[in-house]
């Protein structure tokens, strides 16, 4: 994020298991165990919330970078039967450069990511 890069925040929410099920979270902990080997993003997880980090120089390379592991994404909660809480997943994009980002979209399944400016994330004070 320093010395010049743009760097993509991704942040989502998942659905899984029946509400109110006891087992769900401990469930749910051992399936997300293994989702930051699914794609080459930085991933934070926390709960059931997780922030993806995707960093370039160039903002063009940022964009197929972003959309080619986003692909991953989607795949590895396909096949763990988890869904992507589309209307609390945003996306930030942090630069130092004075560049234009109004083109850099995030679109997943044919749905919009919303693209944010500030976000705040659950744990940190």
């Amino acid at each position: 994020m320093f010395k010049g890069e743009i760097s993509s925040h991704l942040k989502f929410n998942y659905f899984w298991g029946p509400l109110g099920l006891n087992s769900s979270p401990i469930a749910f902990l051992i399936f997300i165990n293994d989702f930051p080997k699914s794609n080459s993003m930085k991933s934070i997880l926390f709960a059931n919330d997780t922030v993806l980090v995707q960093s370039d120089n160039n903002l063009g390379k940022l964009q197929n970078s972003v959309d080619h592991e986003m692909t991953k994404v989607m795949d590895w909660l396909t096949a763990n039967k988890l869904s992507l809480n589309i209307s609390k997943t945003k996306y930030m994009l942090i630069t130092n450069k004075h560049v234009s980002t109004e083109s850099f979209l995030i679109n997943v399944n044919s749905n919009r990511i919303e693209r944010t400016l500030t976000y705040k994330y659950i744990g940190v004070v």
